[in-house]
């Protein structure tokens, strides 16, 4: 478990606030490990929480391989639409008949092919992964499937956020090269606060902020 107190005001946000993570390596009854981090906090004022965790994925195996052969399927009917500073313009279309629409599992490749050619850059967008935008919810849902047809490698990301954001760097990261990696964000819809359609959860006092990221991985 790791842990961090952010003072009142830190940042300019209200209340004194007491966050951890917890990590946990288990392996499921079909013989699968499983990563599962959950992140909490409290608030002693009310005040807006959003954790997320920005690790990178490559199933490949090789430090030098990029992500284009994985194939990568989130269940979503919705996304973030953005301006061109990338922020948020409160809207939430459909990914139908997009190059957005992920429901398949394309080959990562030619969908950041698709992503350049309509919008001029890769992939660096939020998915709503339920209509029912800011409820509390009970259980997980499935927010990507993450494949590599190459080494069979797979990772299954379950959340109880309502989004999850997904990042591929079209420049070198960390001395690895361009799309060597997909991040994976679950989260609550980015920008909340100034978008009132997207219905912003606010930690209050006595409240506990719970958030479950659940990594399951396999091998064909």
């Amino acid at each position: 478990m790791l842990g961090l107190v952010s003072p009142d005001g830190d940042q300019g946000f209200p209340g004194t606030v007491t966050a951890t993570v917890t990590y946990d390596l288990s392996v499921d009854d079909g013989g699968r490990t499983v990563l599962e981090l959950v992140m909490a906090a409290t608030a002693d004022r009310s005040t807006p929480v959003n954790m997320t965790t920005h690790t990178y994925w490559n199933l490949s195996g090789d430090p030098s391989a990029t992500v284009e052969d994985h194939r990568l399927t989130v269940p979503a009917e919705w996304t973030v639409e953005v301006d061109h500073e990338l922020l948020p313009t409160g809207r939430l279309p459909q990914v139908d008949g997009t190059p957005f629409d992920l429901r398949e599992g394309p080959r990562l490749g030619d969908a950041l092919r698709s992503l350049v050619a309509s919008e001029g850059r890769g992939l660096d967008r939020s998915y709503l992964l339920t209509h029912s935008i800011g409820r509390e919810v009970y259980g997980l849902r499935t927010a990507a499937d993450l494949y590599d047809p190459v080494s069979g490698r797979s990772l299954t990301l379950q959340t109880n956020q309502d989004a999850v954001h997904l990042y591929v760097p079209e420049g070198p990261v960390a001395g690895r090269p361009a799309r060597a990696g997909v991040c994976l964000e679950t989260g609550q819809l980015p920008d909340a606060l100034n978008r009132p359609g997207f219905k912003p959860k606010v930690l209050r006092i006595n409240g506990e902020y719970r958030h479950v990221h659940r990594l399951t991985f396999g091998a064909s």
